[in-house]
């Protein structure tokens, strides 16, 4: 049984990774942990916030903290990375009723431009 939740645990996408270069293979993980697998590194925005947060020595001296408090990360965020996120990142997340998903689909292409 793998509890990949454990703070010094990689994050589960660099453990996925690592999985598959390894082979095939069997890995039971604690249902709670697989619906919580992507809380730590934050769905893999961390990577680009604290580009060391994976690294074993991180993971032990800090691993502890992550993931950080968004409204944390909002006040220290510098300029820089406030225009990175607006230039090159689309966080998306929608709920939409199964008969609106085409007009959804449409609007959200038209809104975004994304190719």
């Amino acid at each position: 049984m793998n509890v990949i939740s454990k703070w010094y645990k990689p994050w589960f996408f660099t453990h996925v990774r690592g999985f598959l270069k390894r082979g095939h293979g069997t890995e039971y993980i604690p249902l709670r942990d697989y619906y919580h697998r992507h809380t730590r590194p934050l769905f893999w925005e961390a990577e680009h916030i604290i580009p060391f947060g994976n690294s074993p020595w991180f993971r032990y001296l800090c691993g502890w903290m992550m993931p950080p408090k968004v409204a944390l990360l909002k006040i220290t965020e510098t300029k820089a990375i406030t225009e990175l996120y607006e230039k090159s990142h689309i966080i998306q997340d929608m709920l939409v009723p199964i008969r609106a998903l085409k007009d959804s689909i449409l609007h959200f292409h038209q809104a975004v431009q994304v190719h």
